[in-house]
């Protein structure tokens, strides 16, 4: 099973990503993120997060498993 993370998720192939990734995948296994606070496309998933905070970043991807990347 995949763990995806989109990085940059409120913008537009962000947006695009979410979406077709959620039907593929199961919404529960894409987590959208973005710098922002509001989950502007609202994914069934979303957190917030700086990418340039490699600890943040580390953490996440740790934490939930992830085995994909979308930036």
């Amino acid at each position: 099973m995949e763990r995806i993370l989109i990085i940059g998720a409120n913008g537009q192939i962000g947006s695009e990503l979410v979406g077709a990734l959620a039907a593929q995948h199961g919404a529960a296994n894409v987590i959208a993120s973005d710098i922002g606070t509001v989950n502007v496309y609202h994914a069934a998933r979303y957190t917030q997060l700086d990418v340039l905070d490699k600890a943040r970043l580390a953490q996440l991807v740790s934490d939930e498993g992830i085995t994909q990347v979308y930036q």
